[in-house]
């Protein structure tokens, strides 16, 4: 049987010794702890490879680190779970449970109603807990559509890896949210695959290590433009000379001599109003005029502030999408945002222990857009 590097894959440093890595698989929760020597392991595994005699490959194969090529998985305990309380609720609610999980889904959607109009005193960007029971529905639809139909192995190369290390916390001020390496990885992919590899490139936000990633593929140089001190010290430091980082807030728009130079830009932006219309106008303006330039975009439409001025909002800036893959990004689920979504249910009177479970879902998920921008 042959294994390769798992998509579900972190790294970093050890918060005790910097000269060890602790690598964990995000998805089962199991880690290990290991120097370069890990490094070297995970090597054989970029592509499918028979695993190697030795206690190295045998302890990464047990942490998950690597995994079968063909495996698909079948059942997870949060699965059980809640095919168990879902019949629970739905049985109190004289409804008879669907066989199939995803309908399941659709019948809690119809029958589950907020007992309450109360509202938590700060919700971050999840303003309405309402609108939140239906979106954690919805991912955890996409869970198991996603999560038990295909491998649970990636293509992303060591190298990148390594260089991710060091990528600091994300900052709740900053709205960051930052996705899996393997989301990453398939982002610079998608935006390489034939690519020029004279392309002007141009990040605008970069907490997700994209710029670090396309450096990695037959690219020129690459510009990011970051706001986070700490973000715009790793990017130079893991550039390898291939990056031009910049440190800038969008508020004072784009910096001179950047409106039109760019046949690509990448960003994730803020889910807020005002932030996504800040990062919208500064990606309209860097666009090279012309049909081959490309954005790509990376949100969740239902999460956002206006959920409903999405469209309006790209077109405003004279932006149409050419073609969309859902569910693309993966992000971590962060715990404290899991807690503000915990308490609007409970504030709402969602039943308790459903929605503990919806919330365990391992990712949040986000589209991926390819917009371009429109003549004038």
């Amino acid at each position: 049987m042959k294994y390769q590097i798992s998509r579900h894959i972190e790294a970093q440093f050890d918060e005790v010794d910097r000269d060890k890595v602790l690598f964990e698989n995000l998805y089962h929760g199991t880690r290990l702890l290991g120097g370069d020597e890990i490094w070297d392991v995970l090597s054989h595994y970029e592509s499918p490879s028979e695993p190697l005699d030795g206690p190295l490959h045998k302890r990464v194969v047990q942490a998950k680190l690597v995994e079968p090529v063909e495996k698909i998985a079948v059942s997870t305990e949060l699965k059980e779970s809640f095919a168990e309380v879902s019949a629970k609720v739905l049985n109190y609610r004289k409804v008879e449970p669907s066989p199939d999980l995803e309908e399941r889904l659709t019948q809690l959607r119809e029958t589950c109603r907020p007992l309450s109009s109360q509202q938590p005193i700060d919700y971050f960007i999840w303003h309405d807990p309402s609108l939140v029971f239906n979106v954690m529905l919805e991912h955890f639809r996409v869970y198991l559509q996603s999560e038990f139909s295909s491998a649970q192995t990636s293509s992303v190369k060591v190298d990148f890896l390594r260089r991710s290390l060091g990528r600091p916390p994300r900052q709740n001020s900053l709205e960051q949210q930052v996705c899996t390496l393997d989301t990453t990885w398939r982002r610079a992919e998608r935006i390489t695959d034939g690519l020029s590899p004279e392309a002007r490139i141009l990040v605008v936000g970069d907490d997700d290590l994209v710029s670090v990633a396309l450096s990695c593929f037959p690219t020129d140089t690459i510009n990011v433009l970051e706001l986070d001190t700490l973000l715009v010290r790793l990017l130079k430091k893991q550039g390898g000379g291939r990056l031009k980082v910049r440190r800038h807030d969008l508020a004072n728009g784009l910096p001179d001599g950047f409106a039109g130079q760019f046949d690509v830009v990448i960003s994730d932006p803020m889910y807020s109003t005002q932030g996504m219309s800040m990062f919208l106008a500064a990606c309209s303006e860097a666009l090279r005029p012309g049909p081959d330039s490309r954005l790509y975009l990376t949100t969740y439409p239902p999460l956002l502030e206006n959920p409903g001025g999405f469209p309006g909002m790209l077109a405003s800036f004279e932006l149409r999408v050419l073609n969309t893959q859902e569910n693309f990004s993966r992000y971590p689920f962060p715990q404290d945002m899991r807690q503000g979504a915990l308490e609007g249910l409970q504030a709402l009177g969602y039943h308790p222990q459903l929605s503990q479970i919806l919330l365990q879902v391992p990712y949040l998920y986000a589209h991926l857009f390819e917009c371009r921008l429109e003549a004038k």
